[in-house]
């Protein structure tokens, strides 16, 4: 942060002296009544949080000589790497995940009652989109600003509040994203960070992305100002774009090339999977591995039906088109399952259903198969609602797990594949009783069965083909999976035409 500006007296008048006074210490005759009643208890606590109020640290940036804020009242230029932890608790005992949560609970009752993060999600709160918040608040009008954020910030629907507040208050001319597989920071290898840099005034027309940047030393490269034309290497998205791609969260797609940009640009041509005029189809959770995990049995990999009891599925369990049920280790019993789940929407019925952990080692990261009846799932597994037909079950599976989807999908996520990031992602639905809904589907269901390449590849091109992609856009489409073998890659875009 830089050295407050000189902008008057060093000392200010507070509106209300009398309490100032006695807060401070500096005056000694017992406080009113009405005054103490109410200060007593803040003060005490604000001692033991360690409150920082930046008006009263720095009165000459904020207030005139009266004690009022200064129409250009904040700092020229604010930078910083704030922490990137999710407020919540969700680790330890349950006495300790209970006492975490309410104190979370507590800390962000207090910022959105005093309106301290214009924009806030109602979930869960990262601290990163506090501290962006009140970095806003204390820049000055045409002040600068420099921050470095996680890649949430780019691809969360919790943070469309504050990507609105950002565009709509501020340019913005640097949003550069780095890749951590180099080690640049002490975290995982698959984080995504952020430079976001802009000016605190105006709004964002156009938003100029960099994408993939691996070493810090690339930084020595990047121009020191805005320019009206795209420099090499950079895309940039016009807010006209932005709202089609996400109205509802504001996302911002992870787009390479301007290639890239015009992929995602036809395909939005098709409805998002959660919408009428598509697959109608949202996913949610079943069982929660740490909240229901009194009711779970451990039972020996691959034996939970002979014991009477439903086996239980993560994440783990699932690959593109399969379900590795001799893999799993534990279960519960039907009655309980009863208790906790409707049976009729979920272990009574097949169900289409994806993992939400992503791994920066799998070689697609939209994985899809099918959950057969008398098996249950933790929140680690997205299942589809509603139940589909049996043929369009298999088609959607043949999509969900497709390169041009997948590819799709590795535009808006970091770590997990979430909920409202399905719900929004478009993907065409072949009419019922078409050759290419009927070719999917078969295919879905032969690669359930066996690894075949051919299958594999010509489900691909149908796939590529649904969404208008021309032989250039599909081969481009398959090369940003390096982890498939160069054969497999080869029969891919062969398959094409």
């Amino acid at each position: 942060m830089d050295r407050p500006r000189d902008r008057g007296p060093a000392h200010a008048a507070r509106p209300d002296d009398e309490l100032h006074r006695w807060v401070t210490g500096r005056d000694t005759a017992a406080a009113p009544p009405h005054l103490e009643s109410l200060a007593r208890g803040a003060v005490a606590d604000a001692r033991a949080l360690r409150a920082f109020h930046w008006e009263l640290a720095f009165p000459e940036v904020f207030l005139d000589s009266a004690g009022t804020l200064r129409p250009d009242a904040g700092f020229d230029a604010v930078i910083g790497n704030p922490p990137w932890e999710m407020l919540r608790g969700d680790t330890g005992d349950a006495a300790t995940r209970n006492a975490a949560r309410e104190r979370c609970r507590a800390r962000l009752a207090f910022v959105r009652t005093a309106g301290a993060a214009p924009g806030l999600a109602r979930g869960h709160v990262n601290e990163y989109q506090l501290f962006l918040a009140r970095v806003l608040d204390l820049t000055a009008p045409a002040g600068r600003f420099g921050l470095i954020l996680p890649g949430g910030l780019q691809t969360d629907a919790g943070s469309a509040g504050l990507r609105r507040r950002l565009f709509d208050t501020c340019g913005i001319d640097t949003w550069t994203a780095f890749e951590n597989r180099r080690g640049i920071f002490p975290i995982h290898r698959g984080v995504r960070f952020l430079l976001v840099a802009g000016t605190r005034r105006g709004h964002t027309d156009h938003l100029p992305v960099r994408e993939g940047l691996l070493d810090a030393s690339a930084l020595a490269t990047l121009p020191d100002q805005a320019r009206a034309e795209p420099a090499e290497g950079r895309t940039r998205l016009s807010r006209e774009f932005l709202a089609r791609w996400d109205p509802a969260h504001a996302t911002v797609p992870i787009v390479p090339t301007a290639l890239d940009a015009a992929i995602a640009w036809r395909a939005l041509e098709q409805p998002a999977l959660a919408s009428r005029d598509g697959w109608a189809v949202r996913f949610s959770r079943e069982l929660n591995a740490t909240d229901d995990r009194s009711h779970f049995v451990d039972c020996r990999a691959g034996h939970a039906a002979r014991a009477g009891l439903l086996p239980i599925v993560d994440g783990r369990h699932l690959s593109p088109f399969r379900l590795d049920l001799a893999a799993v280790g534990r279960g519960i019993t039907r009655a309980r399952a009863r208790t906790l789940l409707d049976e009729a929407a979920t272990f009574g019925r097949d169900r289409l259903c994806c993992r939400d952990v992503a791994g920066a080692a799998n070689r697609t990261t939209l994985i899809a198969a099918v959950l057969p009846p008398g098996v249950v799932s933790t929140h680690t597994v997205w299942c589809a609602r509603p139940a589909l037909a049996a043929h369009d079950r298999w088609c959607l599976l043949g999509l969900l797990n497709s390169l041009p989807v997948n590819y799709l999908v590795r535009m808006q996520m970091t770590m997990h594949v979430s909920a409202a990031l399905l719900a929004r992602l478009p993907v065409p639905r072949p009419l019922a009783g078409t050759a290419p809904h009927a070719e999917l589907g078969t295919l879905a269901r032969r690669l359930a069965s066996t690894p075949d390449d051919d299958a594999f590849a010509r489900l691909n091109a149908l796939v590529s083909s649904s969404y208008g992609l021309t032989a250039e856009e599909h081969a481009h489409v398959v090369s940003t999976f390096p982890l498939l073998p160069a054969a497999l890659r080869a029969r891919i875009v062969g398959a094409f035409g």
